[in-house]
């Protein structure tokens, strides 16, 4: 029946819900720790990512009025707050693992001019219908993806293999985006997913991300790796000179004796 569907549909958001929210909180608790132990500063801007994106689910979920019901602002403006957050975040974020201040300046100016797009929106957000507001939001995020992805995949193209696993973690949560705001305009059907697709997005772009840091990481130590043993070579080679040198005066000496 209906109404048997419906409880079977609601069973199932409910373990969506508990496997996303317990995905996003442990790879938030997993970089934190890690973040304790190399001290990087990109482990806390990943975490921040993961606070300001479960914020934005869970108050596209309307779990803010769960929790906040007395607060009305928190409740009809939090989703605001978190999705100009969430982007800021993301792009700093980008930033800094694909080196774009060293490897792509121009791009990189670029982004840090970008930032202020998010501060402008959420003070339009505040200011104009809630209809028009959740547009700008929708627009906002899907713009915000769309921006840094291209970035990711041609670093990877060019070889940087950690971004990989980064470009994978942005499509997944670009697709999802793209359907949840698709559907919210009735341009493609199936929207009671939408909930569904955007936390599936959201969880595989987490876990790609933290992967991705993994490899970060690897590649990091193979480069300090590879630096370590031609400065090796480097001196090797410079002794064998000087010591070249050596016995080549020794030699002229012995022949003007």
């Amino acid at each position: 029946s209906t109404e048997t569907g419906l409880v079977a549909l609601n069973n199932k958001s409910e373990w969506v819900d508990g496997a996303y929210y317990g995905i996003a909180l442990s790879m938030m608790v997993y970089n934190l720790l890690l973040m304790l132990v190399v001290r990087e500063r990109i482990y806390l801007e990943y975490v921040v990512c993961v606070v300001f994106q479960i914020g934005f689910i869970a108050s596209l979920n309307g779990y803010a009025g769960v929790l906040f019901p007395q607060n009305s602002f928190i409740t009809d403006k939090g989703i605001y707050f978190c999705s100009t957050a969430m982007a800021v975040a993301f792009i700093q974020f980008t930033r800094t693992f694909l080196q774009t201040k060293e490897l792509l300046p121009r791009l990189d100016r670029f982004y840090r001019y970008y930032m202020l797009v998010p501060a402008l929106a959420l003070l339009a957000e505040m200011l104009v219908h809630p209809t028009i507001a959740a547009k700008i939001n929708v627009m906002l995020v899907m713009v915000t993806v769309i921006l840094l992805f291209p970035v990711a995949l041609f670093q990877y193209i060019k070889g940087y293999r950690a971004a990989s696993y980064f470009v994978f973690g942005q499509g997944m949560f670009l697709s999802s985006v793209m359907f949840t705001s698709l559907s919210s305009l009735n341009l493609v059907p199936f929207y009671f997913l939408a909930p569904m697709a955007i936390k599936l997005g959201s969880a595989a772009e987490l876990m790609l991300f933290s992967m991705s840091l993994a490899g970060r990481i690897s590649e990091l130590k193979k480069s300090h790796f590879e630096i370590q043993r031609e400065q090796e070579v480097a001196l090797a080679e410079t002794k064998a000179s000087e010591r070249y040198v050596e016995e080549i005066s020794e030699v002229n000496k012995v022949l003007e004796q």
